[in-house]
């Protein structure tokens, strides 16, 4: 088998250790201020369990009307399984900010993508995007570092991980 730098090798083992620094996320925060789509989808990332995947085919209409507290079924792509999308302060501060900025209608994917109409973007681009937010950040960052997040006063892994 050719070896290319993105080729696994088979009993190759990927570390992941969580980023368990408040400051790293407030520094990707600020970072992404000015862009509420791209804070929106962090935030998402960092306060859910959600696979990326199911991030992304999340529309407008399954979250315009949720408040903080409140929880949405999302079914996962990969294991087809429900999981629980949980609103949260932070997530609702952003997602108002988000939708009152660019007033989507019902249909529209939550994260579109600027390349054609009402396409969601996909997880390349969002591996791109993590990859830019977290470079000042030691480690290597992805889309699978937004599966396992959940609240660090509860002691649980954070989602963005080295790999």
């Amino acid at each position: 088998m050719v070896q290319t730098p993105n080729t696994r090798i088979r009993d190759q083992v990927s570390q992941w250790c969580p980023i368990r620094s408040e400051k790293n996320i407030k520094k990707v925060k600020r970072l992404l201020k000015d862009n509420t789509r791209d804070l929106l989808l962090f935030t998402l990332g960092i306060n859910n369990g959600l696979r990326i995947s199911g991030l992304l085919k999340l529309k407008v209409g399954d979250v315009r009307d949720i408040k903080p507290g409140q929880t949405l079924k999302v079914n996962e792509t990969k294991t087809d399984q429900m999981n629980i999308l949980m609103i949260n302060k932070s997530v609702h501060k952003v997602l108002k900010q988000y939708l009152d900025e660019i007033k989507p209608s019902d249909e529209d994917y939550l994260f579109q993508s600027r390349n054609g109409n009402n396409k969601p973007l996909t997880r390349e681009t969002a591996n791109k995007m993590i990859n830019e937010w977290t470079k000042s950040l030691k480690g290597n960052y992805g889309t699978h570092t937004c599966e396992r997040h959940l609240d660090i006063s509860r002691g649980r892994n954070m989602a963005f991980h080295l790999k």
